[in-house]
């Protein structure tokens, strides 16, 4: 038994693959959490829980384990496919906190024919990268097949930029292809990407311990099929969103009902939850609304704004908290901070263990009588955050998206319908003036906070301008198209 995990461990042989994968399943079926070693058999990370993000089905199965051997990292899928073709892979992906947005590819077909490349923030791939003393093998199973590899523990740390002990996480995307004969393509993944049309990205990745846990989240087949089938609408709501965006018609209509306008469309003052001018560095303020509405901060659309107060303290821009907004019934957060000199957005909720959050993709230098505004649609995704400054949209990227799976998508706990109370932490900052509004403004609505925007003429408007007021107006004046946010938030409502 011993002579045998070592082999495996060392990817020595492969024989007897129906006796090893059953030895395998029983020695992974004592695995609790914290793990336990046998013998000189390593603890190992477990993952077992895969999902298709944009298909109403249960994927494979796919077993992910991984572990440290000396001086190598090793890593395994095992791998059930009724139907190996040639297309046929598994992803390990690998990022760190200091190259926003970039990541490390590691594919493997089911022979172990490796494919290594890096993704940058705009999705373009570099196949020159090559990853230092990886070594990869694979064999296909008479239930699909097992691929194996092992990294130096040198590469791995850096391109982690980390330390590699077996107390350890790593920032990983874990990914399967399956296609068929027809060139059907079906992907799977760890995690639930943000994006509606690409998977490997940086939502769809989470750390990972390197070895002595087991995933304790649930297995695809204990995600609700009301979650499931919410989850597949909120692709299908955004898809058909950006569709309906592309129409010449509503393009056309949107230039003549710009042609038509004087100065910015106007903010509704009843949007406004909480207003509060003069709020000094460290001062913690409480903030009652008249705002009764019992969804979690996670589902529902909102707009923070805040003007830096015009005075001679420091900013501190490296690494801090600027703003906390917490809303008290609930202890959900709304959380603005500085994290490498990057501006980061993240949501909170206590209760549900939930967390979105995201990423400017370079740092950003804050002055003095800045505005920042900060827009979320409800729906779930970090992909709803948008960070603006001074009136532009600032180029980010999703950094955690840990969403509710099962019954939490929805709810419904009986909550007395009083007024919101949030409280407001100023710890490295102060502010002339402060709003919080119930509805996720557009980003013409945002640029008309901005005291010094001008309105230019149609042709004047860059092409992104020019999406941004098509939006707006499909958004607010015609809503033949069905807009995404009121769409969605029915579609949860309903029996």
């Amino acid at each position: 038994m011993l002579n045998w995990s070592k082999d495996l461990r060392t990817n020595k042989t492969y024989a007897s693959v129906e006796f090893t994968f059953a030895i395998w399943v029983m020695i992974a079926s004592c695995v609790l959490s914290p793990a336990r070693s046998f013998g000189d058999e390593p603890s190992r990370t477990i993952v077992n829980r895969f999902y298709c993000p944009w298909h109403d089905l249960n994927p494979q199965a796919t077993t992910f384990d991984c572990w440290l051997d000396g001086d190598q990292f090793r890593f395994r899928f095992t791998v059930d496919d009724a139907e190996v073709v040639n297309d046929d892979r598994v992803i390990f992906a690998i990022a760190n906190q200091t190259e926003i947005g970039l990541i490390y590819c590691i594919e493997l077909d089911a022979n172990g024919k490796v494919r290594d490349l890096t993704r940058d923030p705009k999705r373009n791939e570099d196949d020159a990268w090559n990853c230092d003393g990886l070594h990869a093998t694979g064999k296909q199973t008479d239930t699909g097949y097992v691929v194996s590899a092992s990294i130096p523990v040198a590469t791995l740390s850096d391109l982690t930029k980390q330390a590699i002990d077996p107390d350890a996480k790593l920032l990983v995307g874990l990914f399967r292809l399956d296609q068929d004969r027809s060139g059907a393509r079906i992907w799977s993944s760890w995690q639930l990407p943000a994006s509606t049309r690409e998977l490997i990205v940086r939502s769809a990745m989470k750390l990972l311990p390197i070895q002595g846990a087991k995933d304790k989240q649930q297995s695809p087949s204990e995600e609700s099929a009301r979650s499931r089938s919410l989850r597949i609408a909120t692709w299908a709501a955004r898809c058909d969103w950006q569709d309906h965006l592309a129409r010449k018609v509503l393009k056309d209509n949107a230039e003549k009902w710009f042609d038509r306008l004087a100065d910015f469309p106007h903010i509704s003052e009843s949007w406004i939850m909480a207003d509060a001018t003069s709020i000094a560095t460290g001062e913690i303020k409480t903030l009652v609304t008249e705002d009764t509405n019992q969804e979690r901060l996670l589902f529902r659309p909102l707009t923070l704004s805040f003007k830096i107060a015009s005075t001679n303290e420091p900013l501190h821009s490296e690494t801090a908290t600027w703003m906390e907004l917490t809303e008290t019934t609930r202890n959900e957060i709304l959380n603005v901070r500085s994290d490498c000199g990057r501006l980061v957005v993240a949501i909170q909720s206590a209760i549900a263990a939930q967390t979105i959050s995201i990423s400017t993709y370079e740092p950003k230098t804050l002055k003095r009588g800045d505005l920042v505004v900060v827009t979320y649609e409800g729906l779930g995704s970090s992909a709803d955050i948008a960070i603006y400054i001074n009136g532009q949209r600032q180029p980010a990227c999703p950094v955690e998206e840990r969403q509710p799976y099962a019954k939490d998508h929805v709810s419904k706990e009986s909550l007395p319908k009083q007024n919101r109370q949030w409280q407001l932490k100023m710890p490295r900052m102060s502010v002339d003036s402060l709003q919080l509004y119930d509805q996720a403004l557009s980003a013409v609505e945002v640029q008309s906070l901005d005291d010094k925007a001008k309105l230019f003429t149609w042709s004047e408007l860059s092409e992104r301008e020019k999406a941004d007021w098509i939006e707006h107006f499909a958004r607010r004046v015609d809503l033949s198209g069905g807009y995404l946010q009121e769409s969605i938030r029915h579609y949860r409502g309903a029996p």
